[in-house]
């Protein structure tokens, strides 16, 4: 769309990678970001995040958000960044899609991944916003975040969707 104030920016964030990328599409599109954030708050340590995730993911879980979006009327684009769990997206990110309705809107996955790839994700992505347009979406390696390169490839993602 012309107007850039309808992009939403949704993001989960445990390291810190998603939520720096996150900042970087806000720069480029001036969305509206929202933190994805659970009220039981994952622990510092890797193995027991990844563990429970495991169990999450195993339950179906969908845990609760310590906030939550009025509505999404207003957006035409949403910008869903998360790390790749356990080959798709945190169940958190599960809570927030099944909110709200996403047809007709444009579901663009951007997904930071130590290994493994983001087609998985995306199916989750599709499967929970029947009538969304969901892009292919983009794959940053996490130890890639910081990088020009990486910045640069995302905002040519942003540029030709848009």
């Amino acid at each position: 769309g012309n107007s850039m104030s309808n992009v939403l920016i949704a993001y989960f964030t445990w390291s810190g990678n998603s939520e720096r990328l996150a900042g970087q599409i806000q720069q480029v599109t001036a969305g509206e970001l929202f933190r994805i954030a659970v009220r039981e708050p994952y622990p510092a340590s890797y193995a027991m995040t990844a563990s429970r995730a495991a169990k999450e993911k195993h339950r179906k879980s969908r845990p609760e958000l310590v906030q939550y979006l009025e509505g999404i009327e207003a957006y035409d684009t949403i910008y869903l960044v998360y790390p790749n769990w356990w080959n798709t997206v945190p169940m958190s990110v599960c809570t927030f899609l099944e909110r709200y309705d996403f047809g007709g809107k444009h579901i663009m996955p951007l997904c930071t991944s130590g290994g493994s790839g983001i087609a998985n994700s995306v199916k989750e992505i599709r499967a929970l916003c029947p009538g969304a347009q969901v892009d292919d979406g983009l794959l940053i390696a996490e130890q890639s975040v910081g990088d020009p390169a990486a910045a640069e490839r995302m905002e040519q993602w942003i540029a030709e969707k848009a």
